[in-house]
């Protein structure tokens, strides 16, 4: 008789779930569903950390976790999931395992899956081989999976509130070398004309979910540079884990930060005669938060919730200034070696052959072997009236300006450092007025300028 009673109410169980009509798949929920999954990937022991010179900086302490956070956007059958992680640099040694594995255990098409670094010069090495990178490799790659999972299984519906924010005072445009081969800095009077004003401008995008239980998400875009902490050898998510942690104390939300257009811009606290120790990425941080939290209530409704993406090939030339030089700038390389950095003997070679400075000679030798053209793949995707640019490598600030303010959607957020590819992305001006930028850019002068016509040809065909 139990037996009997037990079938009978699964028999009703099925039938409520399918109908009488047959199994009928359950629909998903309509409308527009987010969530978010973080997971620490903070690397146990030792290791390599990226950033300045990562073959001698071998971690021995930590300031700060390091996270991988996933947002999960879905509409319909349609789902996009947008990574940011504490890495330099999303490298595709690293990236590209994670996306098999996350595709493989969610359903999501890889191309849907994306990936960026908040560019902290403070995290593992990734590119470089060292003892344990394997292994970190793989703890990722099952941290990247268990994001995903968590997010999916958070999503909630969804409504989308989008602007931006100035800061004052946050970041600056960077160095550049004036006709002596002296490296200088923004703050420079006597160079004033030849720099772009930096683009001190934070965009936040906030998924307000409708469930009581659930924590709206934030993200935010802001361009500088992570580098309070590339000088010490203490593991560091750098300013974008105080500003996280600022936003998520002071709001009812999650955040996920996101490195903006920061090639030639960093943090306007490393000027000269302002402190670089520890505790200072903790007061920017902060800072940065505060003007984060300060902006939300004036976040304005993004209208439409269907989710398109578009992605494209781009082709460029790359970047053969002074690779005639090959012979000379070996010989630099090697009087460097011999003698030491910044030794008598290195500047009287550098002077000789007419390098700015020994990065100058180096990168000529790495440049020389590169193939004439070098192809990227690049990503843009809308979310309603809300767009998304998702470069790779490092876009300057003013670059990244053009692209926002002639998009044709009223909100475009700009995120770099993304899709396994780093470098520079030099602007015109900057290889005119030689900057560092533009000695180890892979691509010709002019290649920036291309890249720009060409997201807001892609913005173009997602509005229509």
């Amino acid at each position: 008789m139990k037996k009997l009673l037990a079938f009978l109410l699964a028999a009703v169980l099925v039938l409520g779930l399918f109908g009488c009509g047959g199994a009928e798949e359950a629909k998903k929920p309509e409308g527009l569903l987010t969530g978010f999954g973080k997971v620490d990937i903070t690397p146990a022991g030792t290791v390599h950390l990226q950033g300045g010179d990562w073959a001698n900086r071998r971690s021995n302490g930590l300031l700060d976790l390091l996270f991988v956070t996933c947002v999960a956007i879905q509409e319909g059958d349609t789902t996009v999931l947008l990574y940011t992680m504490d890495f330099k640099v999303a490298t595709d040694n690293f990236v590209d395992p994670a996306k098999a594995a996350v595709s493989a255990a969610t359903g999501v098409p890889q191309e849907y899956i994306l990936f960026n670094a908040t560019h902290t010069h403070s995290a593992t090495a990734l590119r470089y081989k060292w003892d344990g990178v394997e292994n970190h490799k793989n703890n990722f790659t099952a941290a990247a999976v268990n994001a995903a999972t968590a997010a999916i299984a958070d999503l909630s519906p969804t409504e989308i509130y989008a602007g931006s924010t100035q800061t004052e005072n946050m970041t600056f445009v960077r160095h550049y070398v004036d006709a002596t081969g002296q490296v200088v800095l923004r703050t420079d009077p006597a160079l004033k004309a030849h720099y772009r004003e930096a683009d001190g401008e934070m965009q936040l995008v906030k998924f307000a979910r409708s469930a009581e239980d659930k924590k709206d998400i934030l993200l935010m875009s802001f361009p500088s540079h992570a580098t309070f902490n590339e000088g010490g050898l203490e593991i560091s998510a750098d300013y974008p884990s105080p500003t996280r942690d600022y936003v998520e104390a002071n709001s009812d939300c999650l955040v996920a930060f996101f490195q903006g257009a920061s090639g030639n811009q960093t943090p306007d606290s490393r000027v000269p005669g302002m402190a670089k120790n520890s505790s200072d990425y903790r007061t920017y941080g902060q800072k940065l938060g505060q003007y984060a939290v300060d902006a939300l209530p004036t976040l304005t409704k993004v209208e439409g919730q269907s989710i398109k993406l578009n992605s494209r090939n781009f082709t460029a030339g790359t970047n053969k200034k002074n690779t005639d030089k090959l012979v000379a700038a070996k010989d630099v390389v090697a009087i460097s070696q011999q003698f030491g950095r910044n030794s008598a003997e290195e500047k009287a070679a550098l002077e000789k052959y007419g390098f700015a400075m020994y990065l100058e000679a180096s990168w000529t030798i790495t440049r020389a072997n590169l193939d004439p053209t070098m192809t990227m793949e690049l990503k843009t995707f809308s979310v309603g009236d809300l767009s998304f640019v998702i470069a790779p490598y490092e876009m300057f600030g003013h670059n990244g300006t053009d692209i926002k303010t002639q998009s044709v959607f009223d909100n475009t957020f700009l995120i770099t450092c993304s899709e396994g590819a780093f470098n520079y992305i030099a602007s015109t001006d900057a290889f005119d007025f030689n900057s560092y930028e533009s000695y180890c850019c892979y691509f010709e002068q002019g290649t920036a300028e291309k890249l720009v016509t060409e997201y807001l040809d892609m913005l173009a065909e997602l509005k229509q």
